[in-house]
């Protein structure tokens, strides 16, 4: 057997790699079925532990882990199709005019970039689970758009979460300041402009870590092929298999900047908000100690004298507002919590035995623990999940998006009824009549 990875010369043609009744390819399973379970495990490690990655794919747990991959590739399209409908309707929710602020314009950016995570999500799960239907054009395309911008997708959706909250704390914790700077112009720019730039910063190299290569096939001297043909797959390339780039980038560097630092600021920042709502709810007296823990400062008197009544109602009201908001933070950083914990926990693992990993690799064998792959399924979806969960999120935590949400659905309403009759006018041939009550509703 041979190859070229260039597309000229020799061609792979060794006969052993097909079911030559079929002319399809071996499964890992199929060339090892000579084997007894046994006699696979006897071979599969060696004495650090390493293990045959061709035979592991062909023991009966590893096939277990291929159905459960399939059932779980196919809820998390299915998970990422409802997501996107949902991302969509926030999107167009939070661009009303009565929604119009700092901290909807943030959750719109977070919404757009959890909507692309999605894309590219799926669009991956497909590729590992349903290699036949991922296309060769995506294969291409693979090293230079879809690899870097899946991670710099769920990279800007992580740091611009802590822009709302950076938002939020200035809000709820720093109210005169937070006056002050609504009156300047492009606010949400500033948070974020920074969670993209710094996120395409922190994935730069992700563009340099793998490459599509051409592969010559011919199985014509094996009755299957009468042409050559040529197969693109990925490899990485030398910097993605550098032994330091990998432990200080791509394990330890990583979780840092999107595991440690993200969950630690959150929930400092978080924390601070909570204390502070929570001493708004107990109507706490306003003693040094209590501001120490962020506590809005409430003024009863202008410097004027008594507000009004007037007055006293829509300070009340804004109050009320910002609150609100920042029970839609609160809500958002739990779930995020929750669906990212997994991937820290797991990235640790990593990390922490990565020089084992790269040890096996350097023999051509492996060490990830068949636990190891099944978390990974629970990983990607719950990232999935989190990207998804936007929608119902402000339906549960903001009256204010509650309502204009309701709204929206009953204007999408009357304009697919409106439609819907002037083409049920349209092929009858009766006169198109419009009621006013239909488009008022």
């Amino acid at each position: 057997m041979s190859n070229d990875s260039g597309g000229t010369g020799t061609c792979i043609s060794d006969c052993s790699l097909l079911d030559l009744d079929t002319c399809t390819p071996l499964t890992n399973k199929e060339m090892n079925a000579h084997l007894e379970e046994k006699e696979l495990q006897s071979l599969l490690y060696d004495l650090e532990g390493c293990y045959n990655s061709t035979i592991f794919r062909s023991t009966q747990s590893y096939q277990s882990y291929e159905s459960v991959l399939i059932s779980i590739s196919i809820l998390t399209i299915l998970t990422g199709l409802l997501g996107l409908v949902f991302n969509l309707f926030a999107i167009v929710v939070l661009t009303r005019k009565e929604m119009k602020n700092c901290f909807n314009q943030i959750l719109i950016a977070v919404n757009i970039f959890d909507s692309l995570h999605l894309l590219f999500a799926m669009v991956d799960t497909v590729r590992t689970s349903f290699v036949s239907a991922y296309p060769k054009m995506f294969l291409l395309a693979f090293p230079y758009f879809h690899y870097p911008l899946y991670r710099i997708s769920l990279c800007a959706s992580i740091y611009l979460i802590i822009g709302v909250a950076v938002e939020r704390y200035f809000a709820v914790c720093k109210p005169h300041y937070y006056r002050e700077a609504q009156a300047k112009g492009f606010r949400s720019f500033r948070y974020i402009v920074p969670s993209i730039v710094i996120s395409v910063l922190l994935n730069t190299t992700r563009f340099l870590e793998t490459e599509a290569v051409k592969m010559c096939v011919d199985f014509s001297v094996c009755g299957c092929h009468d042409l050559e043909e040529y197969v693109v797959y990925l490899k990485p390339t030398s910097l993605r298999l550098t032994r330091d780039y990998i432990i200080y980038y791509g394990t330890w560097g990583w979780i840092i900047a999107t595991g440690f630092i993200p969950f630690l600021v959150l929930l400092v920042l978080n924390l601070q908000i909570y204390l502070a709502l929570r001493a708004v709810w107990n109507g706490a007296s306003q003693e040094p100690n209590q501001r120490r823990a962020c506590v809005p400062p409430t003024n009863n008197n202008d410097e004027n004298g008594e507000l009004t009544e007037q007055q006293r109602q829509r300070r009340a009201n804004q109050q009320n507002k910002e609150n609100n908001l920042a029970i839609v933070l609160l809500t958002t950083v739990l779930t995020f919590f929750v669906c990212h914990l997994p991937r820290v926990l797991t990235s640790v693992y990593e990390a922490v035995n990565i020089n084992e990993f790269l040890d096996c690799r350097e023999k051509g064998r492996d060490q990830t623990p068949l636990w190891y792959l099944y978390s990974m399924l629970l990983v990607t979806y719950l990232q999935v999940a989190n990207a998804s969960l936007n929608l119902p999120i402000y339906m549960f935590a903001s009256k204010s998006f509650k309502a204009n949400a309701v709204e929206v659905k009953n204007e999408m309403i009357s304009f697919f009824k409106l439609n819907s009759s002037r083409e049920s006018s349209a092929s009858s041939g009766e006169p198109i009549t419009v009621e006013m009550n239909l488009i008022q509703k």
